[in-house]
């Protein structure tokens, strides 16, 4: 099984850890360069404007529907959609978006290289 994880700031430590106890753990940095750097800026963005929202159901949870419908976006200079920093939602909100990121963080395929899952390369 693979685990993503929030490898921005201290998400590292998480990421070691994890991998010191024998987990298949594959760092996302948020803030990282996107896969697809023609539409996107970030990680993040990538993985807002490319949540499957059609194709999944998306638990029943008021603060979650509320951190998805409550992130703001804009675009940059060339066009690009860009969500607002997580510093201004939680101006609003007084919280981080923590949940809406991890049911992102669940539905981003990263690019990884080679996965291994037990004694397999996926």
């Amino acid at each position: 099984m693979v685990i993503k994880v929030d490898d921005t700031g201290v998400g590292d430590g998480v990421t070691d850890n994890l991998r010191s106890l024998g987990a298949n753990a594959v760092p996302v940095n948020f803030g990282g360069s996107p896969l697809d750097k023609s539409k996107y800026t970030t990680v993040a963005d990538e993985m807002w404007f490319g949540f499957p929202i059609g194709e999944i159901s998306i638990p029943d949870d008021p603060k979650l529907m509320e951190e998805l419908a409550g992130r703001r976006y804009d675009y940059d200079k060339i066009g690009k959609r860009k969500v607002e920093p997580k510093s201004e939602f939680r101006k609003r909100y007084g919280r981080s978006p923590d949940k809406a990121g991890a049911l992102l963080l669940a539905f981003y395929r990263p690019r990884i290289s080679t996965v291994m899952i037990g004694d397999y390369a996926a």
